[in-house]
């Protein structure tokens, strides 16, 4: 990787798309300095068919607030006027998980540390999307009730298509004090077709008006106005009718969408503090999710077990003593299987 730092924990999660283009790299460490300590940064590599290797291809970054994210290149030079290598939280850890999707078009990107608003450690999850070569940043997706220490971002899955995002929060309050909980991000999409003159589309999703939008008509992305940039987008905060400036090509596709929470997860237990959504993975409609501090109940199918909790001896040869196959066993780790 270029420019490693000390600490920086390259490649604590990897990611690689389904055809092996793509290899994301995370390294949400380092340098260990006061400056920028934790700030985390994702290296994009790009297989090449010649070499028969991975050569590097971007690296990614979160910046402030009010900015969208942005490449930089080999020489961590930034390719925009309004963003400095340092522009990043100290302590974010962007990074701390990544996850591309089966199809190669969505990376989600976990900053488990990240401040949301004045709230520090809530956590935020980076969406970027691979737009004719270059992967970028989209929108950020954040936690359901914003809390210290939530961790939301923890562990991030996409689907095979990126049309779902899913992220864990371990240390998030749902049921009872950080229990944890997974949030389910739906992708909303709408189409249309430029003719060249036409500058607002109305959705048929309700767009969320506290978060962006991704536009793209065509390979060509229109960011929410900020009076500088040359494709913009704009919405009047209430209703669906999105406008573009300037106006799309003729015939060009026209894709507005926007990731939308449909679900919070909680864990089955009541029990407090079992760190529910620590890690998580999406297979076709399943999702497992492992749960740090889960308490197990031993149970067996080679005996029958009794209403006490012990076990029935006639005809088994497997227990003859006393064992209760309905123990609680603390802190063993569980993990959950949702369709």
């Amino acid at each position: 990787a270029p420019n490693l730092d000390r600490g920086g924990l390259f490649g604590h999660d990897m990611s690689v798309s389904g055809d092996g283009t793509y290899l994301a790299v995370a390294s949400p460490g380092g340098p260990n300095d006061s400056t920028l300590s934790e700030r985390g940064t994702v290296y994009m590599y790009k297989y090449n068919t010649t070499t028969l290797q991975y050569d590097f291809n971007q690296t990614l970054f979160p910046s402030g607030e009010g900015a969208d994210t942005t490449a930089i290149t080999a020489d961590e030079t930034t390719t925009t006027t309004d963003l400095t290598y340092t522009d990043r939280e100290v302590g974010a850890r962007f990074g701390e998980s990544i996850d591309i999707s089966q199809d190669g078009t969505v990376l989600a990107v976990g900053a488990s540390e990240a401040t949301d608003s004045t709230t520090t450690t809530a956590g935020k999850t980076f969406v970027y999307k691979l737009i004719d070569t270059t992967w970028t940043h989209v929108e950020t997706l954040r936690g359901g009730t914003v809390e210290i220490d939530t961790k939301f971002g923890t562990s991030v899955t996409v689907n095979e298509t990126g049309t779902d995002i899913l992220v864990g929060s371990p240390n998030e309050t749902v049921i009872n004090g950080n229990s944890g909980a997974v949030h389910h991000f739906s992708n909303q999409s709408e189409s249309f077709t430029g003719d060249g003159s036409t500058t607002q589309f109305t959705t048929t999703f309700t767009i969320n008006h506290d978060e962006k939008l991704t536009v793209l008509a065509g390979t060509t992305r229109y960011v929410v106005s900020d009076g500088y940039s040359t494709n913009q987008y704009s919405t009047d905060g209430t209703t669906n009718i999105v406008t573009l400036s300037p106006a799309p090509a003729s015939g060009s596709a026209i894709t507005i969408s926007q990731y939308q929470r449909t679900k919070i997860i909680a864990p089955q237990s009541v029990s407090e503090s079992v760190g529910f959504g620590s890690h998580i993975e999406v297979y076709d409609n399943d999702l497992a999710v492992f749960s740090l501090q889960g308490n197990i109940k031993q149970k067996t199918t080679f005996d029958t077990v009794a209403t006490d909790g012990s076990t029935k001896l006639t005809g088994t040869t497997f227990d003859k003593s006393t064992t209760k196959f309905a123990d609680t066993t603390m802190d063993t780790g569980t993990v959950s299987i949702y369709n």
